[in-house]
């Protein structure tokens, strides 16, 4: 029974990497992504920000295109930050869903 599973791979998703596995729901938003290495000892990361919704709502969206993204990050002060520079895949993702995201670019 173990192996028949194993062998069955109709659990898997055919999903390309640059799409959520579940959408959520949140109104179209202006947001501003930025990278930053400031008071993170030499590290580069990446700050969304700029959301009008609960934080609830932002943690599901942070953990979803985290998981998307296939980087780590957190949820600070209504900001998402993302380990690393992923500005540009954020940006398409974001867009892809209908929000109006500006690279600032500091």
């Amino acid at each position: 029974m173990e192996l028949e599973f194993l062998l069955d791979k109709s659990h898997r998703s055919n999903r390309s990497s640059q799409e959520l596995p579940n959408p959520i729901t949140i109104s179209k938003q202006n947001l501003s992504a930025y990278y930053c290495k400031k008071h993170r000892k030499g590290k580069i990361v990446t700050i969304l920000k700029g959301f009008n919704c609960s934080d609830e709502q932002i943690k599901d969206l942070a953990k979803d295109l985290k998981k998307t993204l296939g980087i780590g990050g957190s949820v600070k002060n209504g900001e998402i930050i993302f380990q690393g520079n992923c500005i540009s895949k954020l940006i398409s993702i974001l867009n892809k869903q209908g929000h109006n995201v500006k690279n600032l670019g500091k």
